[in-house]
Protein backbone atom coordinates (compact mmCIF):
# COMPACT_ATOMS: atom_id res chain seq x y z
CA UNK A 1 0.00 0.00 0.00
CA UNK A 2 2.60 2.37 0.73
CA UNK A 3 4.90 1.69 -2.26
CA UNK A 4 1.73 2.92 -4.73
CA UNK A 5 1.27 6.12 -2.49
CA UNK A 6 5.07 6.26 -3.24
CA UNK A 7 4.38 5.58 -7.13
CA UNK A 8 1.98 8.36 -7.09
CA UNK A 9 3.45 11.01 -5.20
CA UNK A 10 6.79 9.90 -7.74
CA UNK A 11 5.07 10.11 -10.61
CA UNK A 12 3.28 13.94 -10.15
CA UNK A 13 6.94 14.76 -9.25
CA UNK A 14 9.69 12.98 -10.70
CA UNK A 15 12.40 14.77 -10.33
CA UNK A 16 11.77 15.71 -6.39
CA UNK A 17 14.68 14.52 -3.90
CA UNK A 18 11.96 14.39 -1.62
CA UNK A 19 10.56 11.22 -3.57
CA UNK A 20 13.60 9.98 -4.01
CA UNK A 21 14.29 10.09 -0.12
CA UNK A 22 10.44 8.84 0.20
CA UNK A 23 11.35 5.54 -1.81
CA UNK A 24 14.59 5.17 -0.17
CA UNK A 25 12.34 4.64 3.27
CA UNK A 26 9.88 2.76 2.37
CA UNK A 27 12.62 0.09 0.21
CA UNK A 28 14.33 -0.36 3.58
CA UNK A 29 11.22 -0.64 5.32
CA UNK A 30 10.51 -4.13 3.14
CA UNK A 31 13.52 -5.52 3.65
CA UNK A 32 13.79 -4.91 7.54
CA UNK A 33 10.16 -6.96 7.32
CA UNK A 34 11.02 -10.09 5.57
CA UNK A 35 14.44 -10.40 7.74
CA UNK A 36 12.07 -10.20 11.23
CA UNK A 37 9.90 -12.21 10.04
CA UNK A 38 11.87 -14.79 7.71
CA UNK A 39 11.30 -18.14 10.12
CA UNK A 40 8.38 -16.95 12.14
CA UNK A 41 5.89 -19.95 12.49
CA UNK A 42 2.07 -19.50 12.84
CA UNK A 43 2.24 -19.80 17.19
CA UNK A 44 4.57 -16.77 16.84
CA UNK A 45 1.66 -14.28 15.55
CA UNK A 46 1.45 -12.32 18.31
CA UNK A 47 5.26 -11.77 18.45
CA UNK A 48 4.71 -10.55 14.55
CA UNK A 49 2.35 -8.24 14.97
CA UNK A 50 4.14 -6.40 17.57
CA UNK A 51 6.67 -6.21 15.66
CA UNK A 52 4.71 -4.89 13.00
CA UNK A 53 3.29 -2.46 14.73
CA UNK A 54 7.07 -1.23 15.62
CA UNK A 55 7.96 -1.37 11.89
CA UNK A 56 5.04 0.53 10.88
CA UNK A 57 5.76 3.59 14.01
CA UNK A 58 9.38 3.81 12.44
CA UNK A 59 7.97 4.43 8.99
CA UNK A 60 5.38 6.51 9.85
CA UNK A 61 7.91 8.85 12.04
CA UNK A 62 10.32 8.79 9.23
CA UNK A 63 7.72 9.40 6.33
CA UNK A 64 6.31 12.61 8.62
CA UNK A 65 9.99 14.22 9.15
CA UNK A 66 10.44 13.99 4.94
CA UNK A 67 7.36 15.26 4.49
CA UNK A 68 7.19 18.15 6.75
CA UNK A 69 10.66 19.22 5.64
CA UNK A 70 10.73 22.66 4.55
CA UNK A 71 13.02 24.14 1.72
CA UNK A 72 14.44 27.53 2.26
CA UNK A 73 14.63 29.00 -1.22
CA UNK A 74 15.19 33.10 0.02
CA UNK A 75 16.11 34.60 3.20
CA UNK A 76 16.70 38.20 3.80
CA UNK A 77 14.24 40.71 4.92
CA UNK A 78 11.31 43.13 3.24
CA UNK A 79 8.24 44.78 4.79
CA UNK A 80 4.79 43.65 3.20
CA UNK A 81 1.50 44.95 3.78
CA UNK A 82 -0.84 41.86 3.47
CA UNK A 83 -4.76 41.28 3.44
CA UNK A 84 -4.27 37.37 4.52
CA UNK A 85 -7.18 35.32 4.99
CA UNK A 86 -6.37 32.28 7.24
CA UNK A 87 -7.30 28.44 7.73
CA UNK A 88 -10.50 29.28 9.58
CA UNK A 89 -11.41 31.93 6.63
CA UNK A 90 -10.93 34.85 8.84
CA UNK A 91 -9.47 37.62 6.90
CA UNK A 92 -7.25 40.36 8.67
CA UNK A 93 -4.78 42.92 7.55
CA UNK A 94 -0.89 42.56 8.76
CA UNK A 95 2.04 44.20 8.31
CA UNK A 96 5.19 41.46 8.12
CA UNK A 97 8.70 41.81 7.99
CA UNK A 98 9.49 38.75 5.95
CA UNK A 99 12.20 37.11 6.77
CA UNK A 100 12.08 33.64 4.77
CA UNK A 101 10.44 32.38 1.83
CA UNK A 102 10.63 28.48 1.77
CA UNK A 103 8.61 25.49 0.17
CA UNK A 104 6.89 22.55 1.06
CA UNK A 105 7.18 19.41 -0.42
CA UNK A 106 4.07 19.44 -0.98
CA UNK A 107 4.77 22.42 -3.43
CA UNK A 108 3.13 25.28 -0.90
CA UNK A 109 4.92 28.36 -0.46
CA UNK A 110 5.47 30.25 2.89
CA UNK A 111 6.48 33.29 4.13
CA UNK A 112 8.02 33.44 7.73
CA UNK A 113 8.06 36.98 9.16
CA UNK A 114 7.55 39.47 11.76
CA UNK A 115 3.99 40.07 12.44
CA UNK A 116 3.43 43.82 13.70
CA UNK A 117 -0.65 42.53 14.93
CA UNK A 118 0.50 39.98 16.74
CA UNK A 119 4.23 41.18 18.05
CA UNK A 120 5.71 37.68 17.41
CA UNK A 121 7.20 35.91 14.69
CA UNK A 122 4.50 34.30 12.49
CA UNK A 123 4.30 31.60 9.18
CA UNK A 124 1.88 32.67 6.23
CA UNK A 125 0.51 30.28 3.81
CA UNK A 126 1.14 32.33 0.58
CA UNK A 127 -1.78 30.92 -1.24
CA UNK A 128 -4.16 32.86 1.98
CA UNK A 129 -2.49 36.20 1.11
CA UNK A 130 -5.58 37.79 -0.77
CA UNK A 131 -3.87 41.18 -2.05
CA UNK A 132 0.11 42.48 -1.30
CA UNK A 133 1.76 45.51 -1.01
CA UNK A 134 5.46 45.27 -1.18
CA UNK A 135 8.10 47.32 -2.19
CA UNK A 136 5.92 49.93 -3.60
CA UNK A 137 3.96 47.12 -5.80
CA UNK A 138 0.62 45.51 -5.24
CA UNK A 139 -0.30 42.56 -5.97
CA UNK A 140 -3.33 39.50 -5.27
CA UNK A 141 -1.34 37.25 -7.68
CA UNK A 142 0.61 34.80 -5.61
CA UNK A 143 3.61 34.02 -8.01
CA UNK A 144 4.18 37.49 -8.30
CA UNK A 145 4.09 37.92 -4.63
CA UNK A 146 6.75 35.12 -4.45
CA UNK A 147 8.60 36.58 -7.23
CA UNK A 148 8.59 40.03 -5.47
CA UNK A 149 10.12 39.07 -2.44
CA UNK A 150 12.22 37.12 -4.17
CA UNK A 151 13.45 40.49 -6.25
CA UNK A 152 15.03 41.91 -2.90
CA UNK A 153 18.02 38.98 -1.98
CA UNK A 154 20.11 39.46 0.91
CA UNK A 155 20.91 35.82 0.92
CA UNK A 156 20.00 32.95 -1.60
CA UNK A 157 20.02 29.17 -0.67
Amino acid sequence: MLKSVLQKISSKYPNDPICFELVDIIEDYEKNLIKRFNGVSGADISLVYQMLYQELNSVNSALNKVLTQKIKIWEGSCVAELIYQDAKKETSERKVEIQKLYKTPMGEYYIKGFCYLRQDVRDFKVSGILSAKLRNQECSDHQKFVALVMGNKNKSE
